[in-house]
């Protein structure tokens, strides 16, 4: 629960301070799940859900959203 909190409240920084797109990373270790693997390295939008939901939304996630830099 701990870990989805914080999940929540990175996201709603990142939108509050304009980030609009994350980069999805992962533990990369034998326990990330294979739906989520294709993800890592990613790039999403926080306003399209992806189809395994955002990082941190899914029971026992640790997979994270790493604010996409726009230079």
């Amino acid at each position: 629960m701990k870990a989805r909190m914080k999940q929540s409240l990175d996201r709603l920084r990142q939108q509050n301070t304009g980030i609009r797109k994350y980069i999805w990373r992962s533990q990369d270790d034998a326990s990330v799940r294979l739906a989520h693997a294709a993800n890592d390295d990613q790039v999403f939008a926080w306003d399209t859900r992806p189809a395994t939901g955002h990082p941190g939304e899914d029971f026992g996630c640790r997979y994270y959203a790493e604010p996409e830099r726009v230079i």
